[in-house]
């Protein structure tokens, strides 16, 4: 449709921009206020919210979902401000070298496509939550445990970490969404479509 194309080509320009011009802390900064927008429009959403005691439940569970990754995102801040700061102050004296490491799209891409996807009401099912409950709760026991053995010295992994963790998830919402059962079924579709040409 016109909205996904619309989408891609956006992301597509972010990631853009990323590679070529400006740092991936500041798209970080943009994902931010852009989830502080999305926030705030599903507390609205919330408020307003008429009727049946379902959609309520549903609605407040929606913002409180929202609001706990707008505060990871939040105590990641610091950890891009400083980078976004010195690029800030070489743009306005002139200077437009900058570190090669401050162009990776894959260190924010996942953030993007991440909240791109809560401010169009995408978010992970708590079916597929429940069926992969072991590796979900493993994979935060590992990150809990590196942060209280190494997150004093190694702080700003803090938030490669939680890239991971956002990976994930994105991993559980292509799941949910019955992309992969596509992806066979045209795959298969494709086999038996050669069997018979045979």
């Amino acid at each position: 449709t016109a909205s996904t194309m619309h989408r891609v080509v956006s992301m597509v320009i972010m990631s853009g921009l990323v590679s070529l011009v400006i740092p991936y802390q500041f798209e970080f900064t943009a994902a931010l206020l852009w989830l502080l927008w999305s926030s705030a429009r599903t507390l609205n959403h919330a408020q307003y919210q008429q009727g049946r005691t379902l959609q309520k439940t549903m609605a407040w569970n929606r913002f409180h979902f929202v609001m706990s990754f707008l505060i990871t995102f939040i105590l990641l801040l610091p950890f891009c401000v400083p980078a976004l700061m010195v690029w800030i102050r070489n743009f306005a004296i002139g200077w437009f070298k900058s570190i090669v490491s401050d162009h990776r799209v894959d260190y924010v891409l996942p953030f993007l496509v991440f909240v791109e996807g809560l401010s169009h009401g995408s978010s992970v099912d708590t079916a597929s939550w429940k069926r992969f409950s072991g590796v979900t709760m493993f994979m935060l026991d590992v990150m809990i445990g590196y942060l209280v053995v190494f997150g004093v010295r190694y702080s700003w992994q803090i938030y490669f970490l939680t890239r991971l963790w956002i990976v994930w998830l994105l991993v559980l919402r292509v799941l949910d969404s019955g992309l992969v059962g596509m992806l066979k079924r045209k795959v298969l579709q494709s086999e038996q479509h050669h069997r018979k040409q045979d």
